[in-house]
């Protein structure tokens, strides 16, 4: 059997797909519990951590790759109007950017939490960000 890279990374970007939605939904309960244990629960338990970043890795980060690659496959078709593609590629960079956001923010504030051992809000608060607003 001959190893070709094309097929070996789809491959796995579909494995990655496939656990993206499991893996979202673990990483909201982490995420979830941490907010009503007031950041002490992660702070507390490094294991849940690494977990919850590894969930947010699997799921928003490749997402965004995903949508990149997306947007390159709409850009080399031929058979969609330059109007439907340009629309299609500025819709996969708008959600590409939203999701890059806001995974950028979580893991800040979770990150400021835990160096620190602060709560969320105060990590939050230190760092300029509006937690309902990122809600």
């Amino acid at each position: 059997m001959k190893f070709e890279l094309k097929t070996a990374v789809n491959r796995l970007e579909d494995a990655i797909i496939t656990i993206s939605g499991p893996a979202l939904a673990i990483s909201g309960i982490i995420a979830g519990v941490d907010l009503v244990t007031g950041g002490n629960a992660m702070r507390n338990i490094p294991w849940l951590t690494l977990t919850w970043a590894i969930c947010l890795l699997l799921t928003l980060d490749f997402q965004v790759l995903a949508l990149g690659a997306r947007a390159h496959k709409v850009y080399l078709s031929s058979n969609k109007a330059t109007r439907r593609k340009a629309f299609e590629i500025a819709l996969a960079c708008l959600v590409a950017a939203g999701v890059s956001y806001v995974s950028i923010q979580m893991q800040s504030i979770i990150a400021r939490a835990n160096v620190a051992a602060i709560s969320i809000d105060q990590a939050a608060a230190q760092m300029g960000i509006n937690t309902i607003a990122l809600i």
